[in-house]
């Protein structure tokens, strides 16, 4: 009995089922980054209704906008907020290098923020990171 006429639908059939696994993963794998995107905004939205000490808000956003910056630059986590601006602009992300070298400045100038300013660091944070994969 000739059976090679068998072997390209078995090989048919078995590619469609990776391919359909492969999707289901890949489907998965969205959903999950979506949901943790949401509590990230949850975060930073938390900290930006409970701005009593501006150090403290200005600190929690700086943990959380290295780990975006960390994901969405895929870089180490090391970098300063100086070279991540930098590579910003190599990327043509003008607003996000801006906010980089904000940060820069609050983190390390030494000079006190205040509640506004935290509080608009916040939101431009949100604003400018709405849109990108954390």
């Amino acid at each position: 009995m000739n059976i090679e006429w068998l072997i390209p639908i078995v090989l048919s059939v078995i590619a469609i089922i990776l391919l359909l696994a492969l999707l289901r993963v890949k489907s998965k794998n969205r959903a999950l980054e979506e949901k943790e995107t949401r509590e990230k905004y949850n975060e930073v939205r938390g900290t930006k209704d409970k701005i009593e000490t501006p150090k403290g808000s200005l600190e929690s956003l700086n943990k959380l906008a290295r780990n975006f910056f960390k994901n969405y630059l895929h870089t180490k986590s090391e970098l300063n907020y100086l070279e991540i601006s930098e590579l910003l602009d190599k990327k043509n992300e003008p607003a996000l290098a801006d906010f980089c070298k904000k940060m820069e400045y609050y983190l390390y100038s030494g000079k006190e923020i205040t509640k506004v300013e935290a509080l608009e660091m916040v939101n431009n944070f949100i604003l400018l990171t709405k849109n990108k994969k954390f």
